[in-house]
């Protein structure tokens, strides 16, 4: 009998134990971009967008066809290059284009060893809406933050809501804590060209 009384208690325990093992994890999924969580937005994005301006350069070439081109992407997505035509630059970042270039004067045996340089112009920018005392789109640059960007806004008004400040990307939205990231600056989260930040109004 006491041996029964023995393994039931042990039970009992083994099944608290259990229990509270369960619980502790029910907490540990943490989806607020405000928290210390990884990045969900990925690498900074530097692919061509259509309108972008680029400036190529073709060199490695006879003298005659040496030169720069100032290219807008059109609105199918390409560029036009001498002598192959339209190339597709959308999507893809500027390395990524030169390669493609150099290839194709290569693989259409136009150019034995041509070298292209592309600069960028682009002219991108971040919008900043809502609960902000003067919502603005301003010129995108690679320091930008979510907080920045408030801030270049003119600030919160007395009624938005910090807590939960949409930050849209690529047509999703994410949930960022301002609230929090003003009490530690390392949870503040950069920005990538096109994105919106809008603040929401407090219910309260």
């Amino acid at each position: 009998m006491r041996n029964s009384f023995l393994t039931i208690g042990a039970l009992i325990i083994s099944g608290f134990l259990l229990v509270g093992c369960f619980g502790l994890g029910s907490g540990a999924d943490n989806t607020d971009v405000g928290g210390q969580v990884a990045n969900p937005y990925g690498p900074e994005s530097n692919l061509l967008r259509i309108g972008d301006t680029l400036a190529i350069q073709l060199s490695g070439v006879p003298p005659t066809d040496a030169n720069i081109y100032t290219v807008k992407v059109d609105e199918d997505g390409n560029v036009a290059m001498p002598y192959i035509g339209n190339v597709k630059a959308v999507d893809i970042t500027a390395a990524e284009l030169k390669n493609k270039i150099e290839a194709l004067y290569k693989t259409s045996q136009i150019y034995t060893n041509p070298t292209i340089t592309i600069n960028s112009y682009q002219e991108r920018y971040i919008s900043v809406s809502g609960e902000v005392r003067s919502p603005t789109r301003l010129m995108y640059s690679k320091d930008m933050t979510v907080l920045g960007v408030i801030a270049g806004a003119g600030g919160f008004t007395d009624y938005a809501d910090r807590a939960d400040v949409w930050l849209i990307r690529g047509g999703k939205t994410h949930h960022f804590n301002a609230k929090a990231a003003l009490r530690d600056p390392a949870k503040d989260k950069p920005l990538l060209a096109g994105d919106i930040v809008h603040v929401n109004r407090s219910v309260f």
